[in-house]
C-alpha cells in the first residue's frame, strides 16, 4: 500500500504488468519529477495515478507513457 512511500527517487517507471497501485505509494515522494508508464493510454488511464498523489506533488511531476516502439507521450492528468 505504501511501496515508495518517502523515497527519495526522482524519476520512476511502471511497467505495465501493474494494474493496481496502493493509495498511500507515493505518499511524501517530494522529489520525484518523472513518471514513465510502460504500457498504451489506455492502460495508464486505467490506473488512475491522479487519486495517489497529493496536489502539491502532482504538479511538479511529469507522467509519460511509453510505447511498444520506445516513444514517449507526455501525459497530463487532471
Amino acid at each position: 500500500n505504501d511501496a515508495f512511500k518517502q523515497n527519495q527517487f526522482k524519476y520512476l517507471t511502471i511497467p505495465s504488468s501493474v494494474k493496481i497501485i496502493g493509495a498511500l505509494a507515493f505518499e511524501k515522494c517530494e522529489q520525484l519529477v518523472e513518471v514513465y508508464y510502460k504500457g498504451n493510454i489506455e492502460q495508464f488511464n486505467e490506473l488512475n495515478l491522479s487519486s495517489y498523489f497529493p496536489n502539491t506533488i502532482l504538479e511538479n511531476i511529469d507522467f509519460y507513457v511509453i510505447d511498444e516502439n520506445g516513444n514517449f507521450r507526455i501525459i497530463y492528468l487532471d
